[in-house]
């Protein structure tokens, strides 16, 4: 089953819906990721942090960042801290720790061992260019680090 999506322009279908996988397969060199995933043009790495406010401790939130609305694709939306591997990034899980850091000041030292992964068809800003693109998102694990660096704020 396949859900479209509009991008400022016609509608592009994703590739997969999003799935649970073990962040293990994914630790790998960037380099053999596109042996893992051959049909993907580009990858993108990102953070997902889960909070509980202390007032309503039942009620999970995810730290999300509102995208620049001038200078991006799919401006002025919300997502997880994160973007594309940089050449310097041991592996995927680097690039997303890094990432978290630049976007968020939450610099991650551990993450679970589930990640989420999705493909999809995106259009390149820089070329115009439709490709495929695979996001794998890792999961936060709190430490005292990350909880003294966290700032929440209920406005907007």
């Amino acid at each position: 089953m396949s859900t479209a999506i509009s991008n400022a322009g016609p509608p592009l279908e994703y590739q997969s819906i999003p799935e649970r996988i073990d962040g293990a397969t994914v630790n790998i060199p960037l380099d053999s990721l596109k042996e893992l995933y051959p049909d993907i043009q580009r990858f993108t790495a990102m953070a997902l942090k889960f909070s509980y406010h202390p007032g309503s401790p039942s009620e999970p939130r995810v730290l999300l960042i509102e995208r620049n609305g001038k200078n991006s694709s799919w401006g002025n939306t919300w997502e997880l801290g994160g973007g594309t591997p940089d050449k310097e990034d041991p592996t995927i899980i680097h690039s997303a720790a890094r990432e978290s850091g630049e976007e968020t000041q939450i610099w991650p030292e551990r993450f679970t061992k589930d990640a989420i992964t999705c493909s999809f068809y995106h259009e390149d800003r820089k070329t115009g260019d439709i490709v495929l693109m695979r996001t794998l998102a890792f999961i936060i694990i709190d430490n005292e680090k990350t909880m003294a660096q966290r700032v929440w704020s209920s406005e907007m």
